[in-house]
């Protein structure tokens, strides 16, 4: 058994708060929590850890050293979380995993977009062990990361997720209207690029990506010293030991155009000569249709349907010219030795990192479970008349959270008075003969001339898929892919407290004790 202690690069938790930070954990416990997994993690100020990344290296090699003590142990932990997890038996394990220790926390997001009603998983390139195919993600850099992993989730996402509109000079990033000290290197990323490209994209207008996050099954419970524990839902627990990983990770759905460029905007920091060096690590990313990429994932080489590397659109063909005379090049004095050996060693370079391929089993298992959601609703509006209305686009895009679905409905009663076919997600969906949710909803947004938004409190805007709907509608005015006017119907909100993007859009207000007036008002706007 290794003697972590003993090790030159491992500290304890209560020594190291403000940096790079990640505990090494001997053991936890899985739980089974309805169709999913809540997983139990405890640490104190003495419970050890590492501060610097590249520990992660210096761990993994202690760790494969006997080569078969290493393979022992991670074949018995596998085994071990295996029966944990599938066995419909247990409900509970503690996983004691002292001679095998995982590093604790990690956060990530995988992207799914959609360009042109195709889905596409998005997935970064990535040079070092373990290479592969990875979603965006990264590891706790302090403290506060450690007792909530969904900052990570947050700050990676916002780092390393650039996309741009030149023709129409706007930067779509995510949360960009969350102060800069949540969003990482965001800011030094744009500046970066702006040298890189020479276009003055620090000047472009910004905005929010149009996103909705998936509701993951699994939960998390954080016990540290003897405190109350702090649970996070919601989320998808990930547990690899090919890396000693434990990652906490959430999917994002986006709508976006093909006309957008997309760029890396994750940031090295390199110390040379007694001074502090940044660089862009601008990797390839690839863009992989996710029927074929998730019908092939026993596959052990993954090939994009196309790349983008530095900001351009390039051809799968090129992936080796480019990791080879354009990629490798310019990363020279920033990679160590150690780096290119573990590269070269790698068996199976276009393969998908752990974390990759664990969060793409956890997608089939939550689509295959809002499959079934969404055929059960189906099954309530068995008494609606589809075979005219399947036909016909839409005019009207109702949004609203569900606490005013009352109001939505009333309107549209009272818009469908008037001659007009709307969309709203309570009846719309069977109408549409179209199980995949999110899927309906864009091609209704994509048809749809008039949006409403429907809201009682600030809350109603930030919510879900009420979020992903209007941002959607606004992202596709900005770039011209459309025509059309979003209305904000409010009660009781002063505009000026909306959101940005929808403060110069036309308010009306409503009253409950007057709907069929504020009905006649807002009808006015769009007749």
């Amino acid at each position: 058994m290794i003697d972590l202690e003993a090790l030159e690069f491992t500290h304890k938790l209560g020594d190291s708060y403000d940096e790079f930070l990640q505990v090494l954990l001997e053991n936890f416990i899985i739980e089974k929590k309805d169709n999913g997994i809540c997983l139990q993690v405890k640490f104190d100020e003495n419970t050890l850890c590492i501060k610097k990344p590249r520990n992660r290296s210096d761990l993994n090699n202690v760790l494969r050293k006997p080569k078969r003590a290493y393979k022992r142990d991670k074949k018995n932990t596998e085994k071990y979380l295996d029966y944990a997890i599938s066995d419909k038996h247990i409900l509970s394990s503690r996983i004691d995993c002292s001679g095998f220790p995982f590093r604790y926390a990690n956060g990530g997001v995988l992207p799914m977009l959609r360009i042109n009603s195709v889905d596409y998983f998005c997935l970064f390139y990535r040079a070092i062990n373990p290479v592969g195919w990875n979603i965006s993600n990264g590891a706790s850099n302090d403290i506060g990361d450690l007792l909530n992993p969904c900052r990570i989730i947050k700050r990676e996402f916002s780092e390393e997720f650039l996309i741009m509109d030149h023709k129409n000079r706007i930067t779509y990033l995510y949360d960009c209207e969350s102060p800069l000290t949540m969003n990482g290197t965001q800011n030094v990323a744009l500046e970066l690029w702006e040298k890189k490209i020479k276009k003055e994209i620090t000047n472009y207008t910004k905005a929010p990506i149009p996103l909705k996050w998936v509701d993951g099954n699994d939960e998390l419970q954080i016990v540290y010293k003897r405190e109350q524990p702090s649970i996070y839902k919601g989320f998808f627990v990930n547990i690899t030991p090919e890396d000693n990983a434990i990652e906490i990770d959430n999917i994002a759905f986006l709508n976006l155009s093909d006309d957008f460029h997309f760029y890396d905007g994750e940031v090295e920091f390199l110390h040379k000569n007694g001074e502090r060096h940044k660089f862009l690590l601008n990797r390839i990313i690839g863009f992989f249709p996710v029927k074929e990429f998730l019908n092939n994932l026993d596959n052990k080489e993954f090939h994009p349907e196309f790349l983008y590397f530095n900001g351009e659109r390039r051809e799968t063909t090129e992936f080796t010219a480019i990791l080879e005379e354009e990629y490798f090049p310019a990363h020279k004095e920033f990679r160590s030795k150690n780096q290119d050996i573990e590269y070269q060693k790698a068996t199976n370079k276009f393969d998908l990192c752990p974390i990759t391929r664990a969060i793409s089993l956890k997608y089939i298992a939550w689509e295959k479970s809002e499959e079934e959601n969404i055929e059960s609703i189906i099954d309530k509006q068995n008494s609606l008349d589809t075979s005219k209305a399947a036909k016909k686009k839409f005019d009207v895009f109702l949004s609203y959270k569900s606490e005013d679905e009352e109001v939505a409905d009333l309107l549209y009663e009272f818009l469908k008075r008037k001659n007009l076919n709307v969309f709203f997600s309570g009846k719309s969906i069977k109408i549409l003969g179209n199980s995949e949710y999110s899927k309906a909803i864009d091609q209704a947004i994509l048809d749809a001339k008039y949006f409403i938004l429907i809201g009682s409190d600030l809350d109603s805007f930030e919510s879900g898929w009420v979020d992903y709907e209007w941002r959607s509608f606004l992202m596709l005015l900005r770039s011209k892919s459309k025509k059309g006017e979003l209305f904000t119907f409010t009660n009781n909100i002063d505009p000026n407290d909306l959101p940005l993007g929808l403060r110069l859009r036309q308010n009306i207000k409503f009253s409950f004790q007057n709907l069929e007036m504020s009905f006649d008002n807002l009808y006015g706007y769009i007749k």
